[in-house]
């Protein structure tokens, strides 16, 4: 299987933000990470179904969930997408997300915690490589570490189809290289 690099992203580019774990828990959170997002000069794209919640616990059916994913990544106007936050619920979609959708529109794709096992079907089943890092309902709702704000905007507006990217950990930070191959 080929790996596939995602494009960086451009001044202007447009970043989706979908929920596929678990619900907001303060919609208000989520607001002020699309608001810092938009600060940064992108325009953010609200999930269909982000801010759902299914049983108390979900952000929404699975299958609203699914639909939000496969929309993104589909959606040419999508430039990256963001999970809003992790929590519970991500496994129970990986048999019925649509790999081929993925793989056929790569794009960044960035989220942690329960978004793993997503992140890690993603890579299996199409070869995207993708982030872990910042969430908007988690990292950017309230003020951001200076040294993970420029780590995280770096990579991802870095060209990394012709670049390795490595990881040096220091005593109590990583320092993100990036050289060209």
């Amino acid at each position: 299987m080929n790996i596939l690099k995602p494009h960086p992203l451009k001044p202007g580019s447009t970043i989706g933000i979908i929920s596929p774990a678990s619900p907001q828990r303060d919609p208000l959170r989520l607001q002020r990470g699309i608001s810092y997002i938009e600060s940064k000069g992108y325009k953010v794209i609200l999930g269909k179904h982000a801010q759902n919640n299914h049983a108390g616990y979900l952000a929404g059916t699975d299958e609203q969930r699914i639909e939000d994913i496969e929309t993104m990544f589909a959606d040419d106007t999508i430039d990256a997408i963001m999970c809003a936050r992790g929590g519970y619920g991500t496994t129970r979609i990986l048999p019925n997300v649509n790999y081929d959708i993925i793989r056929s529109n790569p794009k960044i794709f960035i989220g942690f915690s329960d978004t793993t096992a997503l992140q890690s079907a993603i890579l299996k089943e199409a070869g995207l490589i993708t982030f872990s890092g910042a969430m908007p309902s988690v990292d950017f709702a309230d003020e951001i570490d200076p040294f993970t704000e420029e780590s995280f905007w770096a990579v991802l507006q870095h060209d990394i189809a012709h670049s390795t990217i490595t990881v040096d950990v220091l005593t109590t930070y990583a320092k993100v290289k990036l050289k060209e191959d």
